[in-house]
């Protein structure tokens, strides 16, 4: 034997050794001898080493495919490819292997890898097929074959009327050469094609053709086979009922014939499917048997599957720790086995586990680490769910601009994908990400388009959470009657199924709308039902949820002791989780207990602990305005608590400093940022701003507005060498749309009882009816007798710094009794708040520029596309003529017409000393229309966030347009485009709240 024979023969028993090793799950040491296989295979080579190196190459693929390993298996499985494909004996033999392989290889590749590599083999096999058709019939069964592996290829690149083409060739030399178990197979492949196409009917057809024909052979295992095949077509269609009876009958085979493997992988599919529907014993049931199956058999890797399937139904059942204990065990197989997308889906299920346990931190390390591995497989359809769970994880350690990326990461994906009960989850996740920063209306839109995906694919424990979900909106909003109906139907469901986690949550809600009724006895018996629930669960978020709503229901029963042993177990729960927000809200509520006892020390205590961790959520939201005001917007209940223990103490110059701590305070960090001023301050008392000197002119006032519990205006006003008079009002008289909306009836900012109010050094008057505010009146005259004839006013300027539906008042035309507007006798300025208001005066003053202009008036709008739809704006004349009256004026040249565009406007305002400009205004935010520069892409608008992009150093900007003034209305002020000026560095911004007349706008800045 030479020396080439003796290293063949070591080859051969090196390769099978390491084979035996991949049979047996030892596949570290198989990768180790099949490396130093190929090491010596690349010292000589022969026909025969190169037969060698693609067994091994194909050895190495299987290997990596078992334990999830993408790359690797991509990597070997082309190796072993290329070597056939370059042998000149490219025999029938090779075709088959290469087949396979490429079978194997298409689902690994992520789009669009297929046709790129796939596409350069096409030819190979075209020119196969020819080749073998000459041939004539003793090459009918090759022929055959080919035609079969090239209907493939065209699958791969996606060309399925040319693969059904194939496919039908194949079957008219099955025929006629007598090949029937071929002609099953290509029936059943046919129907796959014609699913692909949506071609339904004849899908079936083929399917049924194909069962025909097993049963007429006895052919059981082409026969299940064809069943599983009707079980993945109906599951495409979602038609979950059929699929379900297909993969019963498909079992049913299988196991009569003794095949184990597929009698293990249907009843697992099965388990899956009644999970899926909710019948939870039945999914233990299927799952258990296919876990019976692979220990039997010695399958460690389908048990280690089957442990994982067993906790998630485990979980859905609500024995979360018994979920916990086989995932772990599911782990522990998949790292003993070096199966890197078993341990990817173990640990992001493990990271739920977590969540639900109150971990957050473990949860969250778990998420990042199944992430991480899930990428390194490759598989593109395993990775949104991580981003889900992370989202989750950020979204309750309070980060939202994080985990609204992941969240929109991972929908772009699942729309990609077509997983669409994913994507129905994304949308869920954004909508709960509007709600808690009060965006209702928003959260609506994602909730329902969410329930719409679930309704239609069939998963009915997520709809029932999303029916939760909106019904916990709507009762937010006041529409108790849709919140109830939501809750029956999600309750409903829930208890179908037997969801015990849901349910826990449901009852919640439930409790939650019994409360907002005022049936407190039968709130507090709901809520000790799902806490009972969320204890045995161990949903620590839900128990927290639940101890904070039973005690406002104890506290309404006037049992101060039950509610404050509530509050205080939230609070236990909140401060493990280390979740800020549900620990101010525990503090917030606590608080308003010994409120209500008089217990004023530990009022103080608790407020302060409630707002420091308010302020460290904050700081945890990320880079985005849009959510720190509305966080703020919806969670400044301490603040308001603690303004009015303030009030109720005396302490009303310390009570306006707490206003002012809040109030448009991110437009004050965006000033501090843009002035270089130093840090706002904090609720330290060493650190208040005293607001006592702030006017220091004789001839100006200043009042300032705040809504105290909902039915409570109180005004400050300040003038210079005056004492701070505070005024209380109720709101019960004021025009419908000026009333502050209803608080939540469960906010901590709101006692149940009245303030008493104590005299000091200042002065407060509370009217407990508004004289002379008669209904019938014009509400301009019933604001003025409310809100402006009580203060004594002096000089000739109004400061006026409002508050909430306050900034809806045009306050220059309240009319006095005798018929005379304000702006008769004042000339009346707005600011957001004292705050904004010090950082623009004590501004540097070589910040704001002293020269040049800019006017802007009349854009040509014309037609433009707008959010998918076309819109045409007429042109405005007098605002052309405004804008060159101006120009005159100012010997300046204005943007007018075409010349108007965003680009042009962008690239001057940021450096003049005054900006004009005339043009139609957006109702919502006063967004400012433009000439565009393209007509077909939605690019017109002068926006907030282009403004916010700049820097300013206008002293003046005027905005005479229609609705400039406007915005959506927040604690933080009116957040619209003249906020953004501010913000950006202008002094001050002229704008309009309404729609103004072109011509009247014209004569008004004549004067102006």
């Amino acid at each position: 034997m030479d020396d080439v024979d003796k290293i063949s023969w070591a080859l051969f028993i090196a390769i099978a050794m390491a084979s035996v090793l991949l049979q047996t799950c030892r596949y570290k040491k198989a990768v180790e001898i099949f490396s130093e296989c190929l090491v010596l295979l690349k010292q000589f080579k022969t026909k025969k080493s190169t037969a060698f190196s693609a067994l091994v190459f194909h050895r190495l693929f299987d290997l990596y495919c078992l334990v999830g390993d993408t790359k690797n298996a991509i990597k070997n499985g082309e190796e072993a490819i290329c070597i056939h494909l370059q042998n000149s004996d490219f025999s029938a033999e090779s075709r088959l292997i290469v087949g396979k392989l490429l079978r194997r290889l298409e689902p690994l590749y992520d789009f669009p890898k297929p046709k790129d590599y796939f596409g350069n083999e096409l030819g190979i096999w075209i020119e196969t097929v020819a080749s073998l058709k000459e041939a004539g019939d003793r090459s009918l069964i090759m022929l055959g074959e080919a035609l079969n592996d090239l209907g493939k290829y065209y699958e791969i690149l996606e060309d399925f009327q040319n693969a059904k083409r194939m496919k039908f060739e194949a079957l008219e030399v099955s025929k006629y050469t007598g090949n029937v178990f071929e002609e099953i197979m290509i029936y059943r492949n046919l129907g796959d094609i014609h699913t692909s196409l949506k071609e339904f009917p004849d899908a079936e057809n083929c399917y049924a053709r194909a069962v025909s024909i097993s049963r007429e052979l006895g052919d059981k295992r082409g026969e299940a086979f064809t069943y599983n095949g009707l079980r993945e077509f109906y599951h495409r269609q979602s038609n979950y009922a059929m699929a379900e009876k297909y993969a019963r009958k498909s079992l049913e085979v299988y196991t009569g014939i003794g095949d184990k493997e597929n009698e293990a992988t249907l009843s697992s599919e099965l388990g899956n499917l009644c999970h899926f529907r909710g019948r939870y014993e039945e999914a233990l049931e299927f799952h258990q048997r296919s876990f019976d199956v692979y220990k039997k058999t010695g399958d460690k890797i389908g048990e280690g599957q089957q442990y994982g399937n067993l906790s998630a139904v485990y979980k859905s059942m609500g024995d979360i720790h018994k979920a916990k204990q086989y995932l772990e065990q599911a782990l522990a197989i998949n790292k003993k086995m070096n199966i890197t997308l078993g341990q990817g889906i173990d640990y992001g299920n493990l990271g739920t586990i977590y969540q639900q346990l109150g971990d957050l931190a473990k949860a969250k390390e778990c998420h990042e680490e199944a992430l991480k591995l899930k990428e390194g497989t490759g598989l593109q359809d395993t990775i949104p769910s991580e981003y889900h769970h992370l989202g989750i994880s950020c979204k309750n350690d309070g980060e939202y601009v994080q985990a609204k990326k992941h969240f929109e990461k991972g929908l772009k994906m699942a729309r990609e994908l077509g997983e669409r009960s994913l994507e129905g989850s994304f949308l869920s996740d954004l909508g709960e990400m509007e709600s808690i920063t009060g965006e209702s209306e928003k959260g609506k839109t994602y909730y329902e388009e969410a329930l719409q995906i679930f309704e239609k694919v069939g998963d009915i424990a997520k709809k029932a959470s999303t029916l939760r979900n909106l019904a916990s909106v709507y009762r937010l909003d006041g529409d108790l009657r849709m919140a109830e109906s939501y809750l029956k139907s999600s309750l409903g469901i829930i208890k179908q199924i037997g969801n015990k986690n849901e349910e826990s949550a449901v009852l919640g809600t439930l409790g939650d709308l019994y409360y907002s009724q005022g049936e407190y006895e039968r709130a507090t018996y709901v809520y000790q039902q799902g806490l009972s629930l969320a204890k045995e669960t161990s949903w620590k978020r839900v128990e927290a949820n639940i101890h904070n709503s039973l005690g406002s229901c104890y506290v309404y029963q006037k049992d101060f002791q039950k509610a404050k042993t509530c509050f205080q177990q939230a609070l236990s729960y909140s401060e493990m989780m280390e979740d800020l927000r549900g620990t101010s809200i525990c503090c917030c509520n606590i608080a308003s207990v010994y409120f209500l006892t008089q217990d004023f020390e530990n009022v103080w205590l608790y407020l302060k602990r409630s707002i420091k961790a308010l302020e460290e959520a904050q700081t945890s939201i990320g880079e985005s305005e849009y959510y720190k005001i509305g966080f703020v917007d919806k969670h400044d209940g301490p603040y308001q608590f603690m303004v009015t223990t303030l009030i109720t103490l005396g302490n009303f110059n310390q009570a306006l400093s707490v206003v002012e701590l809040v109030r448009a305070r991110s437009l004050a960090e965006l000033m501090v940022k843009r002035y270089s001023a130093p840090p706002l301050p904090d609720l330290d008392s060493s650190q208040l701003t005293d607001f006592r000197h702030f006017v220091r002119d004789k001839n100006k006032s200043c009042l300032s507005f705040c809504f105290v519990q909902g039915d409570l205006l109180f005004c400050w006003s300040l003038r210079a060498k005056r004492e701070t008079m505070v005024r209380a009002v109720k709101t019960e008289d004021f025009p419908v749309n000026i009333r502050p909306q209803d608080f939540d009836g469960r906010s901590p900012a709101e006692p149940q009882e009245n303030p008493q109010f104590e005299q000091s050094q200042n002065t407060c008057q509370v009217e407990e009816k508004n004289e002379g505010g008669s209904n019938k009146e014009p509400p301009l005259k019933v604001l003025y007798k409310v809100i402006i004839a009580p203060n004594f006013l002096e000089g000739s300027e109004i400061i006026v710094v409002p508050d909430r539906s306050l900034y809806r008042v045009p306050f220059s035309a309240l009319m006095n009794e005798k018929g005379e507007f304000l702006a008769e006798r004042f000339r009346i300025r707005y600011a957001p708040s004292l705050t904004t208001l010090r950082l623009i005066r004590d501004s540097p003053e070589d910040y704001h520029s002293e020269t040049g202009v800019l006017i802007v008036g009349d854009p040509d709008v014309g037609t433009v596309t707008h959010q998918g739809s076309e819109l045409t704006l007429p042109r405005l004349p007098k605002a052309k003529e405004e804008a060159e009256i101006v120009g005159k004026i100012l010997n300046v040249q204005p943007l007018t017409g075409k010349e108007a565009t965003k680009e042009a406007v962008l690239q001057k305002i940021h450096s003049v000393s005054l900006i004009h400009i005339a043009a139609h205004g957006e109702e919502e935010r006063g967004n400012i229309a433009l000439a565009p520069s393209n007509r077909e892409k939605d690019d017109f608008l002068l926006t907030m966030a282009d403004i916010s992009a700049v820097r300013l150093r206008a002293k003046l900007v005027v905005l005479s347009c229609c609705q400039s003034g406007k915005g959506h209305i927040k604690g933080e002020g009116v957040v619209g485009i003249a906020r953004a000026f501010l913000g950006s560095g202008a002094r001050s911004v002229l704008a309009s709240l309404w729609a103004v007349d072109d011509e009247a706008t014209m004569e008004f800045m004549k004067q102006f």
